[in-house]
């Protein structure tokens, strides 16, 4: 299996390779789909914001490619498992795959070794969103701000809510500890919304989640919002800042929002998906569609070609793969993996 922790220069290749590859295709592929059902395959729990921009892209498809798209939930190992599943399943077009930030570009910065391999064994054909991430904490301890939150890890030991090890809820919980200055536990879940009944009881001090999933919670008084990790607030939440505007002196890397990628497998044919990116660019640009993403806690995008997709995702590699090398990322997440 290829390393995934691999030089930019051989990141910058493949990807240019896969944009080549859907570029490449003159026309739609002929007779897809064809009175066959198309499998979405979402890698976290249902409820988790991953599973709710999956259950908006399958509605969206189902209406612009004419023929039924069914979610189907394989939650585990941090997304392994969805991942791997799409890794074997056949490369027809008919099974594809909600990955993110966190199980594409982050299994790639860090080198995590997996059954599967995000360049040589998925072809991206869309991304759908931006998924701003952010930090909330139990209203049961008294950090009321960013600002406290971070003076409280520097002098408490802290345990916050992880979706598996490696997850974005795991990095970006194990950045802010480094970033603090903290030290603390990860108490890893199946997913980010099973741990929420902890930090409500205030078992556990924050978490790292889609603004969907905890929004109502904070405004309920149970939850704090801390910070957005994304350039811009989000609808259903407007009170809650950006972490540029909560901690200026933030690292960069924790002031980027996290995206929501459809694969597909890595042979799939080129007319194949190129039908795809062009039916799903379709789909999320439906006003109906836009609203239901905002009022998701999510970021609308506009449509992406098959290069400025590859460009994307070179650009979120960089960025990750700089974070674990000049900081101390990779140390506090061996730190917080048990």
């Amino acid at each position: 299996m290829l390393n995934c922790n691999l030089p930019r220069r051989a990141w910058s290749a493949a990807l240019a390779a896969l944009a080549l590859a859907l570029c490449g295709a003159q026309a739609f592929a002929q007779g897809f789909p064809n009175a066959k059902p198309l499998t979405l395959i979402v890698p976290f729990a249902a409820g988790s914001a991953t599973d709710t921009i999956g259950r908006i892209v399958a509605d969206g498809l189902t209406q612009t490619l004419g023929q039924k798209v069914v979610v189907e939930n394989r939650a585990g190992a941090g997304g392994a498992i969805g991942m791997e599943a799409l890794a074997k399943a056949a490369p027809d077009g008919y099974t594809l795959a909600v990955a993110s930030t966190s199980t594409y570009v982050l299994t790639a910065a860090l080198g995590e070794k997996k059954p599967y391999n995000v360049l040589t064994d998925f072809t991206p054909v869309a991304i759908t969103n931006d998924l701003p991430l952010m930090i909330a904490s139990t209203a049961q301890i008294p950090p009321r701000n960013l600002k406290e939150l971070i003076g409280y890890l520097k002098a408490n030991h802290a345990t916050f809510v992880s979706a598996g090890p490696g997850t974005s809820a795991h990095v970006l919980g194990s950045a802010l500890l480094y970033a603090a200055g903290g030290k603390g536990d990860a108490v890893h879940y199946k997913s980010s919304s099973a741990g929420i009944p902890d930090l409500l009881t205030g078992r556990v001090l924050y978490t790292v989640d889609g603004p969907g999933s905890v929004a109502g919670s904070i405004k309920e008084g149970k939850l704090v919002g801390m910070a957005i990790f994304a350039s811009k607030r989000v609808q259903i939440l407007p009170d809650v800042p950006t972490m540029e505007e909560a901690w200026p002196e933030a690292p960069d890397y924790m002031k980027q929002a996290s995206v929501s990628i459809i694969l597909v497998p890595a042979k799939t044919p080129p007319d194949v998906a190129a039908r795809l990116n062009s039916e799903i660019n379709r789909a999320m640009q439906d006003p109906a569609i836009r609203e239901r993403i905002e009022k998701a806690g999510l970021s609308t995008r506009a449509p992406m070609s098959a290069e400025q997709i590859a460009a994307t995702l070179r650009r979120s590699v960089d960025v990750w793969t700089d974070a674990v090398t000049r900081t101390g990322i990779k140390d506090a997440l061996k730190a917080t993996s048990d």
